[in-house]
């Protein structure tokens, strides 16, 4: 099956993470891109997720979910 996650997914183990909902949704989110590395899902990227993430003005993050979307095997 494949899956597309808009940016608010990739930026969200950046948010504040002291806030209950906030890490059970990072956790999630996690275990969504462990099921990918197996293989269980196929992660879909677009030029709207490359545009976005390149106006990302904190370089950290950006370099990070850069090297997330190595991940993604299909390009929309």
């Amino acid at each position: 099956m494949g899956i597309y996650f808009d940016m608010n997914i990739y930026n969200r183990i950046f948010d504040d993470q002291s806030q209950l909902r906030i890490r059970f949704e990072s956790m999630a989110i996690s275990i969504l891109f462990e099921l990918v590395e197996k293989g269980n899902y196929i992660l879909a990227w677009s030029f709207i997720l490359e545009y976005e993430n390149n106006r990302n003005p904190f370089v950290d993050r950006r370099l990070h979910i850069k090297s997330v979307a190595t991940l993604c095997k299909e390009i929309i």
